[in-house]
């Protein structure tokens, strides 16, 4: 019997690339896609408004670079700090982010 394995790796990576932006955490640059912050969404036929501003990054990325509550992210212009980090299981995290301005 062949064993076939997913690179889910290779997936990310092409999925940054496309998708991600440039982000500093220190000194160390990062893909990330950032997301809207006024974005709405509906749940259970409600809207909801967040006004928090969040990225996706690669799992290994978050361990590589230490990024946890209180972790400082330059994307683009500003500055955030992470105020929480959810891992998918699946190579991603959510990484919720706010904002001194």
């Amino acid at each position: 019997m062949t064993e076939h394995r997913v690179d889910l790796t290779a997936d990310l990576d092409i999925y940054f690339d496309d998708f991600g932006v440039d982000a500093l955490i220190g000194m160390e640059p990062v893909r990330v896609v950032f997301d809207d912050p006024s974005k709405q969404l509906t749940v259970f036929d409600g809207q909801i408004c967040s006004s928090a501003p969040f990225c996706s990054m690669k799992s290994s990325d978050v361990l590589a670079n230490n990024v946890d509550n209180g972790t400082l992210i330059s994307i683009g212009n500003d500055d955030y700090t992470v105020t929480n980090v959810a891992p998918d299981g699946a190579g991603l995290s959510v990484v919720t982010l706010t904002s001194d301005l």
